[in-house]
C-alpha cells in the first residue's frame, strides 16, 4: 500500500500497524482528534506527504512546512516529547516566530482506550 486516506473520522491514535506499511508515500490524517503521532513513524521512510491539518496537534509553521515531510514529522515528535518531558527543544527548526499555539500545548489528560491511553 502506498497512499492511506484516513481523513475525516475520529481516531485519537493512529494504530502502531500503520507503521509498519514501510512503502506508504501518503499518509491523510486531517480532520480527527489526534494530539500526538507515534514514535514510529520514523519507520514511514517512503512517506512523502503527511496531512494533519484539523487535529489538537500544534500545526507546524509554514517554515517547517516548507522543508518537507520529514521535518514536519521531527517538528510533531518533538512537541510530542516536549509535553511530555516538560521540555522542548525547537532550536534547528529555523522558526522565523515563536509558534503560537506552543503556549496551548500543556500534556492532556490520559484518556482511556477510546481516546488516548499513552502516546
Amino acid at each position: 500500500m502506498t497512499s492511506l486516506d484516513l481523513d475525516s473520522n475520529q481516531i485519537a491514535m493512529l494504530p502502531e500497524e500503520v507503521c509498519s506499511l514501510t512503502n506508504l508515500q501518503k499518509l491523510g490524517l486531517a480532520d480527527n482528534i489526534l494530539v500526538a503521532l507515534p514514535d514510529e513513524m520514523t519507520q514511514l521512510l517512503q512517506l512523502s506527504v503527511l496531512r494533519t491539518d484539523g487535529n489538537f496537534l500544534v500545526n507546524a509553521p509554514p517554515e517547517i512546512v516548507r522543508q518537507g515531510t520529514w521535518c514536519v514529522l521531527e517538528f510533531h515528535l518533538e512537541v510530542k516529547w516536549g509535553r511530555m518531558s516538560g521540555t522542548m527543544d525547537l532550536s534547528n527548526f529555523e522558526l522565523l516566530a515563536f509558534p503560537p499555539q506552543l503556549p496551548l500545548c500543556d500534556k492532556p489528560v490520559r484518556w482511556n482506550r477510546g481516546g488516548i491511553d499513552r502516546y
